[in-house]
């Protein structure tokens, strides 16, 4: 009986034994796969916003031949990387009744204005439109709002300029930009009359 007792207590623990053993394999094996799978539900960091003090100014020329000429109809705004309009920074239209059929001509802006149209009934044109210009250097600058006037975050967009004149060339600039916290200065490509463009982050003065 007592050798009964014996045997049966060494299978208890050669039994209990194992189950530890099994225990501390799946402990072992839960601790190597936990620390990603944490990383994949973990919640993607939220972009940093505007920098305080700090606003893009966008300088360009216009410049046009000599004698009577037409002025250009032009805007000036900024995309997200979708290609979504952000903010109309100036658009240059004529306010002659009639006259504002024109701006289809503002190509890629005018498609945009389509789009936003469809869902937001604000009448941009008529609130942020300024008369056409004659020729000469302009800088408009954007406080890192959108046409909402909600403040939009650090990241990646696109400042574009376009520009169209009744028997003159058409021209559109389109520029990719980072918008971080340090301050740049960077030269963009010219196009048609449209020239000497530079895109500045600066201290708002």
């Amino acid at each position: 009986m007592t050798h009964d007792r014996t045997l049966h207590t060494l299978h208890t623990r050669r039994t209990l034994l194992a189950r530890l053993g099994r225990a501390a394999l799946t402990l072992a094996v839960a601790s190597r796969v936990a620390p990603p799978l944490l990383a994949q539900s973990a919640a993607p960091a939220r972009p940093l916003p505007w920098a305080d003090g700090l606003e893009l100014a966008v300088n360009f020329s216009f410049r046009a031949p000599g004698g009577r000429y037409n002025r250009p109809y032009a805007a000036v705004w900024i995309e997200d990387e979708r290609g979504t309009p952000v903010r109309t920074l100036s658009l240059w239209a004529s306010s002659a009744p009639g006259k504002q059929k024109y701006l289809a001509e503002l190509r890629r802006w005018w498609r945009g204005e389509q789009k936003r149209r469809a869902t937001d009934s604000t009448d941009l044109v008529s609130t942020v439109s300024s008369p056409t210009r004659l020729a000469g250097n302009y800088t408009v600058t954007w406080d890192g709002r959108s046409d909402r006037h909600q403040p939009v975050p650090q990241g990646n967009y696109v400042l574009c300029l376009e520009m169209a004149r009744e028997d003159g060339p058409y021209g559109r600039v389109r520029q990719p930009l980072t918008i971080g916290a340090s301050p740049f200065r960077i030269a963009v490509d010219s196009d048609g009359e449209l020239t000497d463009v530079t895109a500045e982050l600066r201290r708002r003065n």
